[in-house]
């Protein structure tokens, strides 16, 4: 395997040594001789030599040095031919690991058992979780006392629910929304304790858990991520990765078929419907696009999910990087409750769909949650898509009347009328219209005589050529009216 200078260093550790290493990478495949006269040095090699041929200063006369591009260590009182038994030596260490691994990823070990042989060069601890915060794997060699996460994951099985659920943030500072291929470091959800190196290890394209180095020991971090990502790769051919169980479809799947348009109004869409209907618990319901405000990762989805679906009982399911739930009308109140415990304050993002009993229904649904999302622009709280829904209507209705022109004539002609002649007509048949053609009732509202409000409605008919006897027509002059 190639090697890097982090590598060589951390190998050769018990030799005196100063290191310059800056943007190391695994780049190294072998040892050639450094000579005062040497053209360029290839970038795949390191270079053993005097540390006089590459350094002026004579206070390293004495002194050997191992270079690979711009990066550099110094070894003090070393004997050469030692020295260089000791650098080819680590070739051979990092092979036989490497031979190690591959056999053992090859042959279907466990994560257990690869994660243990990975930490004979990370020398920090390991862990490997699923999604929803159960650890699979676990190295706990040198973890440092105090830290409190890592005993209550020795002893529940379980990832702490911090870890799980709140903000992650990078070395710099910067919130980190998600995981990826890459390794990446991760500060410490408990204050002052060492970062985390984490990614996610894929299956199916698919991020399926999460393998993260504790970084105990600091002066190993940057071998620690250079490696990273290569264990990883053993680690997707282990055995749990291949394992393959047969289950009855769960509320998950049936809910995410339902939204696939993959059941249809026959014996086994009945059936399907009928098994959601019992674990909603109740006559009608909502479907809930749940979101954290400031995280989307999968594994807090992932843990959302399993708390929503083992402690609240709600069938629930992660579609299109969302979580939805079926919220019952008659545990509304309790689900909403125990969400807005579960999330920080001004964190719980809920929209919810008009209620219904029809599972088949669902697709239509979810695209209401999405259109109550929009018009929410996913600011923290909890909104029904009623709220928002006439208002819509009302706006997109009035713009179409009003682009094609579409109103009630009358109401044109009256504006005209009591622009010419001083009147009120216009103003006076709105409420006359919104007070269901009462004449009683229009003449209180505008403060005068129902005998004066009788001449008026007289006149808009005369001026106008409208009956309000005509109930098609009085529909489409409420609507103008109301619109506009």
């Amino acid at each position: 395997m190639k090697l890097s200078m982090s590598m060589i260093q951390w190998y050769l550790r018990d030799y005196s040594q100063i290191a310059h290493i800056q943007n190391d990478t695994l780049s190294i495949r072998g040892l050639r001789f450094l000579s005062g006269n040497m053209p360029e040095m290839l970038p795949d090699f390191m270079y053993l030599g005097e540390a006089s041929d590459y350094i002026s200063d004579q206070q390293y006369d004495q002194a050997y040095i191992v270079v690979h591009r711009k990066n550099h260590i110094l070894f003090f009182h070393a004997d050469f031919e030692d020295l260089l038994n000791g650098l080819l030596s680590a070739f051979d260490f990092f092979g036989a690991w490497e031979h190690k691994m591959f056999h053992a990823s090859n042959s279907g070990f466990s994560l257990q058992k690869i994660l243990d042989l990975s930490c004979e060069i990370l020398c920090n601890p390991v862990t490997v979780m699923d999604l929803e915060g159960n650890i699979a794997a676990l190295n706990s060699s040198d973890v440092p006392e105090d830290d409190l996460y890592w005993k209550y994951k020795q002893a529940e099985g379980r990832e702490h629910p911090a870890v799980l659920s709140e903000q992650w943030f990078a070395a710099d500072g910067t919130p980190i929304r998600e995981l990826s291929h890459s390794p990446q470091l991760i500060q410490n959800v408990q204050q002052n304790q060492a970062p985390l190196i984490m990614m996610y290890l894929f299956q199916d394209e698919e991020p399926v858990a999460v393998f993260y180095i504790l970084v105990a020991n600091r002066k190993l971090l940057t071998m620690n991520m250079q490696l990273a990502g290569e264990i990883s790769k053993y680690l997707t051919f282990s055995e749990e990765f291949f394992k393959r169980n047969v289950q009855l479809r769960s509320a998950e799947t049936l809910m995410r078929d339902f939204l696939d348009h993959q059941l249809e109004s026959d014996g086994e869409g009945n059936s399907a419907a009928e098994k959601l209907q019992k674990s909603v618990g109740g006559e009608q319901w909502r479907l809930a696009l749940l979101r954290h405000a400031h995280r989307k990762d999968r594994i807090y989805m992932k843990s959302t999910l399993r708390i929503l679906k083992n402690t609240v009982k709600v069938p629930c399911v992660l579609y299109q990087d969302d979580i939805l739930l079926l919220i019952s009308e008659l545990r509304q109140a309790e689900i909403l409750n125990f969400l807005a415990r579960q999330m920080p304050s001004g964190s719980l993002f809920l929209a919810l769909s008009m209620p219904t009993t029809d599972f088949f229904s669902l697709p239509l649904r979810y695209k209401q949650t999405l259109f109550t999302v929009e018009q929410t622009a996913e600011k923290p709280g909890v909104y029904k898509c009623e709220t928002f829904a006439f208002p819509y209507i009302k706006e997109q209705v009035s713009q179409i009347l009003s682009a094609a022109k579409l109103q009630h004539p009358a109401l044109t002609i009256l504006e005209e009328y009591d622009r010419m002649n001083h009147t009120t007509l216009r103003e006076s048949l709105s409420v006359f219209l919104r007070k269901q053609c009462s004449i009683l009732e229009t003449a209180k509202e505008m403060g005068v005589h129902r005998n004066t409000i009788k001449y008026r409605i007289f006149r808009i008919q005369e001026i106008t050529g409208i009956s309000f006897e005509d109930d098609q027509e009085l529909r489409y002059l409420c609507l103008s009216d109301w619109l506009l």
